[in-house]
């Protein structure tokens, strides 16, 4: 790929990493609410899954310079690989409620 097609996968890439981390957040507010829902705490875990999966073939068609590009995810900042795997116990988390 281009030097352009990567920044706009990078840029694309941000974007849902934003609303993924926005949906982590409202997902911690849940579980420190009284009264947890657990129901909104599944489907934002649903949605945060289907987000995901655009990440990955985002990052599949990109190629590694998108893949190990630095990201910031909940503050820190990181390499795809290690945001997926986080990503994915959250999920798992969620689910096992």
């Amino acid at each position: 790929m281009g030097f352009f097609s990567n920044l706009g996968a990078i840029s694309k890439i941000n974007t849902l990493l934003k609303t993924i981390e926005s949906k982590v957040n409202a997902i911690y507010n849940e579980l420190e609410s009284p009264y947890t829902n657990k129901n909104k705490i599944k489907n934002d875990a649903h949605t945060i899954s289907v987000l995901l999966n655009e990440i990955i073939d985002i990052a599949d068609s990109a190629g590694d310079s998108v893949r190990y590009a630095p990201y910031f995810f909940l503050k820190k900042k990181s390499d795809l690989p290690h945001i997926v795997l986080i990503i994915l116990d959250i999920i798992t988390m969620c689910d096992d409620l």
